[in-house]
């Protein structure tokens, strides 16, 4: 998953605000818990030298383990999966907003509209926004060409229309 998406797997606290009116700032904010993924993984990474046999350059290197280092790391460990089972929030991945309007919570993806940029097309796409990146491509809804973000958005390939 990291491979297609680096940013998949970061710490991530869910808390709700609400504004007292549209355009004020929130007077409080309720915190749900955090998501210790990111957190977690560095722990994994770290202890994986302790837990696994030391190859044979290790051995003829004499490298010993630092067990000073190790308890220190294994204390963090803990703190962190003591927080991590104690969150709410689980293996979590935002690509909403939600807005409050009239008593009622409206969610909408984060995206943006992006418009084929052929004079005669008229096309449009909806683009989440973590997709929004140099390369990232996509054919056109209207006539067929495929559209590649680059310093702006440029026609890659002419669809037949």
């Amino acid at each position: 998953m990291l491979e297609v998406d680096p940013q998949a797997d970061p710490d991530a606290t869910l808390c709700l605000r609400e504004r007292p009116s549209p355009g004020e700032t929130p007077t409080s904010t309720q915190i749900l818990g955090t998501d210790y993924l990111r957190t977690l993984k560095k722990h994994y990474d770290a202890l994986g030298s302790y837990l696994h046999t030391p190859t044979l350059a290790h051995i003829e290197q004499s490298k010993n383990h630092d067990y000073a280092k190790l308890a220190l790391r294994c204390t963090q460990t803990v703190d962190s999966l003591e927080g991590a089972l104690n969150s709410k929030v689980w293996n979590s991945t935002f690509s909403i907003r939600g807005v409050i309007e009239d008593q009622r919570v409206r969610v909408a993806p984060r995206q943006f509209c992006v418009a084929c940029p052929q004079d005669d097309c008229g096309g449009e796409a909806d683009i989440l926004d973590r997709n929004v990146e140099r390369g990232i491509s996509w054919p056109c809804n209207g006539c067929g060409s495929q559209l590649t973000f680059a310093l702006g958005v440029a026609i890659t390939k002419r669809g037949g229309n």
